[in-house]
């Protein structure tokens, strides 16, 4: 069954896969998932979501989809009924692109109006038209809405989305178009752009860096090599790095580089990025543990910043702790606040780590500790039940063993083993203990401790981007489109991330998600007749909600 008048661009992605049944028919499949059966073979399974047909006069494919491309993509039905049988199409009928169907009259506004009200709330409208012309901000900021809404319509279909939502551009901007705003947008058109959104953002906040791999079938690029995946995807990468603020919660710059780099490697070169776009010294940024080497701390002196602290940190962070905890009895050592209604004990000292002069701060949580000790506790018994079936052991199997047990080798392969009373009370200690370094002195350990767990919004924001947006791929071919589409997907980030902040209570209390609500903005529908605008529908209760929280100016429907 298809809906035979409805006419959209052919759906592009590794998951659509079009087949030739017979000589004139040609269906596209979608792959909902793959996995191996008992033989080891790749197997998938696909459902026809519609088929693809060529109009022979404008020499164009079109895509008339089934109530199962509808299904799978979480969109409304058509009204119309599905035909069982297309039947073929006339040689005078146009596809989409050529001219408009009727299905195309109805538009939709509301989630437009949300980008629109969202955009100059931030500043975003007013920074890139300092940047750029009126009608590149236009489009702009409707490629932005495109990926901050999570490509609807699939991701291939960006033409059918700008038809469906005309709010920011009365001119066309097809894909073709799109893939040269890919190319368009290099590094030097955009610096200026983050210098004045980074100046506008950032009075009276703390910036938040960390970095994030992004996946790619591409081979061919220079910057795309295989490293340390956080994904655990067996594809090459590129590594992007974000700076985002802390307080507001917004994406701020980013930067991406060779996938084989380390992150701690490449960080000074990073820092002299975003002093290039005025993220300079007067920043306080926070890091996680994984930034954590001498050399890079090193290259931050003079900067203030917080960063996580590990126990294997080479300045022996471990054994800093545990001498804290054996005089947790010296009240000269230990204090405690409530934080996160929780009680959080803590110590400090001075620590130098090779030219920087650091505060270390060390806490303990009484909650964390007892989940710690559980994992503990089976972690020993599980390594004693493995010691317990094994008659001989080799050398070189020893480490999995030694951080709870002495094991002695005896002459005749056999061995004994018994419980190492120090280190497993010395691992009982650390439960529930973390530690932080701190360069700014005026901040005390709960407000240190509350910028570190605030930097979670880049850690967010990455999951945003990788899955909503980017759709866990970075889909280019030519290394000059990669800024391009990063930037463009940033500004997507920006609209999407303050999008579910205002929105956030609301989608709580629902029990909706972010989707969601974006597709019952996208269900506010118009279409024009007789020189005037007039709604499709009454508005839903849920839209109404909707519209209050984010103000949009809807008077204009009186």
């Amino acid at each position: 069954m298809l809906f035979s008048s409805i006419h959209l661009p052919v759906p592009t992605g590794p998951r659509y896969e079009p087949k030739k049944i017979r000589a004139n028919d040609i269906y596209l499949y979608y792959r909902i998932s793959s996995y191996r059966n008992n033989k080891g073979e790749l197997k998938h399974n696909r459902k026809i979501i519609g088929k693809i047909l060529h109009d022979d006069n404008v020499g164009m494919d079109y895509f008339v989809p089934n109530p199962t491309y509808y299904e799978l993509h979480e969109l409304p039905l058509p009204q119309e009924q599905p035909l069982k049988k297309a039947g073929p199409v006339s040689k005078g009928k146009k596809a989409v692109g050529a001219k408009a169907t009727a299905s195309d009259s109805i538009y939709s506004f509301g989630y437009s109006l949300a980008v629109l009200k969202i955009a100059k709330d931030l500043g975003l409208s007013a920074t890139l038209k300092e940047n750029f012309s009126d009608d590149e901000v236009n489009t702009l900021l409707a490629v932005g809405s495109y990926f901050g809404a999570g490509t609807p319509y699939g991701s291939g279909n960006f033409d059918y989305y700008i038809q469906k939502n005309p709010c920011f551009n009365s001119k066309l901007i097809t894909s073709q178009r799109l893939s040269e705003l890919y190319e368009e947008l290099n590094e030097e058109r955009t610096r200026f752009f983050f210098r004045d959104w980074i100046r506008y953002h950032t009075k009276d906040d703390v910036v938040c860096y960390d970095v994030t791999s992004i996946s790619s079938y591409s081979k061919a690029l220079p910057f795309i090599a295989w490293g340390y995946n956080r994904d655990k995807e067996k594809l090459p990468q590129v590594n992007l790095g974000m700076f985002c603020t802390v307080k507001s919660k917004l994406p701020l710059f980013y930067t991406y580089y060779n996938g084989n780099i380390n992150d701690f490697t490449n960080l000074p070169y990073v820092v002299e990025q975003a002093k290039a776009v005025n993220l300079d010294d007067r920043f306080m940024l926070v890091f996680d543990g994984g930034f954590a080497e001498e050399k890079t701390i090193d290259n931050l002196l003079g900067r203030k910043f917080i960063m996580g602290a590990p126990m294997s940190f080479c300045i022996n962070i471990r054994e800093h702790v545990l001498k804290w905890r054996q005089e947790t009895t010296d009240t000269e050592h230990t204090k405690m606040f409530v934080y996160d209604d929780e009680v959080l004990q803590y110590c400090e000292i001075p620590l130098k780590i090779s030219r920087v002069k650091t505060r270390l701060i060390m806490f303990k949580s009484r909650i964390t500790a007892y989940n710690h000790h559980k994992t503990l506790d089976e972690m020993v018994v599980f390594a004693e039940q493995q010691l317990q079936t094994l008659t001989k052991i080799n050398k070189s199997d020893l480490y999995k063993y030694e951080d709870f047990y002495d094991i002695t080798l005896n002459e005749d392969g056999s061995f004994s083993y018994k419980l190492s009373t120090k280190r497993y009370q010395e691992a009982q200690e650390l439960c529930g203990c973390f530690a932080l370094f701190c360069t700014d002195d005026s901040l005390t350990p709960m407000e240190v401790i509350k910028l570190y767990r605030d930097k979670d919004c880049v850690e967010k924001a990455f999951g945003s981007l990788k899955n909503d947006i980017l759709d866990e791929r970075l889909r280019i071919k030519q290394k000059v489109s990669t800024h391009g589409k990063l930037f463009l997907s940033f500004l997507g980030l920006i609209i999407r991330t303050e999008f579910k902040k205002r929105l956030l209570p609301w989608l709580k209390t629902n029990k909706k998600s972010l989707k969601d609500a974006i597709a019952i903005l996208l269900d506010m529908q118009f279409y024009y007749r007789d020189r005037q605008w007039l709604l499709t529908k009454s508005l839903t209760k849920q839209q109404k909600e909707i519209a209050k929280i984010l103000e949009l100016p809807l008077n204009f429907l009186q």
